[in-house]
């Protein structure tokens, strides 16, 4: 029976062990660290077997443009080439450019300028520093709740066509992470001031304006002070990346308007729509948008 209890008490406390270790390795867990090195796709494109098969598809989508093109030549003499698809999806620009200008500035300047103040006169202790943190914390929240309701908001009142609804959406997202994160790492960094920060690209001190705009813009969720770079902007790479942009972008917008809605006019405009041409449709779909999840 004490052979037992020893035994018990001996498991015990190997729980409470292993669950503290499994606290203390949480709490120090390491953030993410950046390192400079060339991008995982320009990695992959170097080598050849990986190079034959994007060429294969990069020639199948100019087979396709060709195939539309001599279609056109053929039965109407010309280029019968529109753009009422890509008009009607960005219809109404303008509203969209207003939305994202005033949450940009928001984002930029409230944002930034808020959370300085905050950090600039915390100069409190005890209970009066614990209630001024917790009022710039409902501050920061009512911000977040703004920036969650006006812009779909915005969007519903104007009936905004899908792709610039899509695009308030996806941007408010975007501005909502950059924010917490920015938010985040400056809080700890102020808050915890007597132990300084063990991550290189993470500075004590509260960060810098430019820093802050550099990272709004920058290809990443995790703020940090400084960024890996390259010594010089390499043009060349990004002439090259912005063409290859338009050109998924245009292959892209051949696809729906040619491959995509087709389909989908013959689907809505039959007053009986049966099995057969609902499997028919279904599979003349999936060609056309494989190649878009490949772009």
């Amino acid at each position: 029976m004490s052979d037992l209890k020893e035994q018990t008490s001996i498991n015990k406390h190997r729980d409470s062990g292993s669950v503290n270790t499994s606290k203390s390795s949480i709490k120090h867990r390491k953030t993410g660290e950046f390192v400079a090195r060339e991008s995982l796709f320009t990695e992959l494109f170097r080598i050849s077997h990986i190079n034959c098969v994007r060429n294969g598809f990069i020639a199948g989508f100019i087979l396709m443009v060709l195939r539309h093109l001599v279609d056109d030549l053929l039965h109407y003499g010309r280029l019968n080439w529109t753009f009422e698809l890509l008009f009607l999806a960005f219809g109404q620009l303008h509203i969209v450019i207003i939305i994202w200008s005033i949450m940009t500035l928001c984002t930029t300047f409230i944002v930034y300028y808020g959370t300085y103040i905050w950090a600039n006169n915390r100069k409190f202790s005890g209970t009066s520093l614990k209630l001024y943190d917790i009022i710039w914390l409902l501050i920061y929240i009512c911000y977040i709740l703004v920036l969650l309701i006006i812009p779909c908001w915005q969007v519903n009142k104007y009936q905004l066509p899908f792709a610039c609804a899509t695009t308030v959406i996806l941007e408010q997202l975007r501005q909502l992470m950059k924010i917490h994160s920015f938010v985040r790492e400056n809080a700890g960094k102020i808050i915890s001031q007597p132990n300084k920060s063990t991550d290189p690209f993470l500075s004590s001190e509260f960060s810098h304006f430019n820093q802050y705009s550099y990272f709004l813009y920058a290809p990443t969720l995790i703020f940090r002070d400084v960024y890996p770079r390259t010594s010089t902007i390499r043009w060349n790479v990004v002439f090259k990346m912005f063409g290859q942009y338009l050109t998924c972008g245009f292959l892209v917008y051949h696809i729906l308007a040619y491959s995509w809605m087709p389909v989908f006019a013959r689907c809505f405009t039959e007053t009986d729509l049966t099995l057969k041409s609902a499997i028919t449709s279904i599979f003349d779909l999936m060609l056309p948008g494989v190649l878009i999840i490949i772009l």
